[in-house]
């Protein structure tokens, strides 16, 4: 790669992309950038701007159908959200950052540094005919995690089937997932945890 790479001029969008998230996982998984080998290290002050500004460019801050159902579900129990916010250490849109002010945010949320963040992942995220992650995805899910978030996802299958019980049956299944419910519990109404108790 390092030698055949002369220039960002050779590369595409895809192929900037690529390598964003390829120096990404370099700096998570090796500390200290100055213990890269010489031409990694190269082509990551050649390169790393450059692309960077075309993989945020390609991204799409624009919801989903589907992110915009699940979104308002999770409005009807009262978190607090933004939408398509875009992390500044990486680059990535998350699709939903709940608020750790919220006050139905569980306790291992409030432990995330960066926020609780939740990716609804339609079927572009996943290969073919199949319910396996595609690398990308992958990585962005494993590098948000490394960055602090609290991230849980919902794929768009599970989506499907909680919709088929209504409004109700989506909150419950966003409770649930979001781990603000015991299983099979089949209420959505949430309270203000004690703060005695948690002491």
């Amino acid at each position: 790669l390092c030698a055949q790479i002369r220039g960002a001029h050779v590369l595409d969008v895809e192929g900037c992309s690529q390598l964003h998230q390829f120096f990404l996982a370099c700096s998570m998984d090796i500390l200290e950038v100055d213990s890269w080998p010489p031409r990694l290290l190269r082509l990551n002050r050649t390169l790393a701007a450059h692309c960077r500004e075309r993989f945020e460019d390609n991204t799409v801050l624009h919801p989903s159908r589907l992110q915009k159902e699940v979104a308002h579900s999770l409005r009807g129990l009262g978190l607090h959200l933004r939408e398509e916010v875009v992390d500044a250490a990486s680059g990535y849109a998350i699709d939903i950052l709940i608020s750790q002010d919220t006050p139905r945010c569980p306790p291992y949320a409030a432990q995330a540094p960066a926020g609780w963040a939740v990716e609804v992942d339609g079927p572009s995220h996943f290969l073919r005919g199949s319910r396996t992650e595609r690398g990308g995805a992958r990585l962005k899910h494993r590098h948000l995690r490394q960055l602090g978030y609290c991230l849980v996802t919902v794929p768009y299958w599970e989506w499907h089937q909680a919709e088929t019980r209504g409004e109700e049956g989506k909150r419950a299944f966003l409770a649930q997932k979001l781990q603000l419910l015991p299983r099979n519990s089949g209420s959505v109404t949430l309270s203000r945890p004690d703060p005695d108790r948690a002491a």
